[in-house]
């Protein structure tokens, strides 16, 4: 699937583009259970709480902290694999990190917050990238 993330009128950069993508759906997954986690934690922080909510809560906690180890081998490996390998086949001289920084302030300078977001919420069409 190609989003148009960069002028590509060759098709060359659509693998590219599918990693940087699969990037920002991990980054956000990794972000949101990080404040799944601290929600949680906060509710066991109530002293009231009851044994019923208390089992619940610790599930709820062990399901995120799996979610978010997950989620992060799957970001590990598309960042310092897939995305190294490819920029190494596109002959983009940089580093990874200095990549998706880049990426961070065109998103910055086009409003957008998550790419893979955008292309979920199918706003992806709606903005122009000029």
């Amino acid at each position: 699937m190609v989003y148009g993330l960069f002028r590509d009128p060759d098709k060359k950069y659509g693998k590219l583009e599918e990693i940087v993508i699969d990037i920002e759906k991990y980054s956000h997954e990794l972000e949101w259970s990080h404040c799944s986690i601290q929600s949680i934690i906060w509710n066991l922080e109530n002293p009231k709480i009851d044994k019923e909510t208390l089992n619940f809560f610790l599930k709820e906690l062990r399901d995120n902290m799996n979610k978010r180890e997950e989620a992060y081998s799957k970001y590990y490996y598309l960042k310092y694999e897939c995305l190294r390998n490819e920029l190494s086949k596109l002959f983009i001289i940089t580093t990874v990190d200095f990549f998706l920084e880049e990426i961070d302030k065109l998103k910055k300078q086009k409003g957008l917050n998550n790419l893979y977001l955008e292309a979920r919420d199918n706003n992806w069409l709606k903005r122009k990238y000029d």
